[in-house]
């Protein structure tokens, strides 16, 4: 089987794989403004994609989150660092959910963040079968 290239492949194809991967993603820029969203993001935050790209955490959260959310940008941004954590998150109608959010930082300062998690999970439920670790080296997330 012979290797693919990234250009044998549209653009369409990358968006498209975005949008059915179970996970909820977003892009942030540098200055915390939302990029992009897909759809199991804007269901998590119960928000239109409309509402969310080129908004900030401030607009679409307490004000408490929003810190919260933005000093986790500030960290991964200046140390270069995958940010890693399992923590409680209030739904769209207020439940308390257990996610496990990872943050990456990308080229030119952008902010890549991939959730796993669903209502009525505990913290251990949503521990990988498999180490953090060696799931990042696998990926290549170092």
């Amino acid at each position: 089987m012979s290797k693919c290239t990234q250009d044998e492949f549209p653009s369409e194809f990358y968006g498209l794989m975005l949008e059915n991967l179970q996970q909820a993603l977003f892009l942030k820029d540098r200055q915390g403004r939302f990029l992009y969203v897909n759809e199991r993001f804007c269901a998590m935050v119960g928000k239109t994609r409309n509402e969310v790209i080129g908004a900030r955490d401030e607009d679409l959260f307490s004000p408490e989150l929003a810190a919260k959310y933005r000093n986790d940008d500030v960290y991964v941004l200046s140390e270069q660092q995958a940010f890693e954590v399992i923590e409680e998150n209030p739904g769209p109608e207020g439940e308390i959910r257990h996610v496990q959010v990872i943050k990456k930082p990308l080229h030119k300062g952008a902010i890549l963040w991939v959730c796993r998690g669903c209502s009525g999970t505990s913290p251990t439920s949503l521990l990988p079968r498999r180490s953090w670790r060696k799931e990042r080296d696998v990926c290549g997330l170092h």
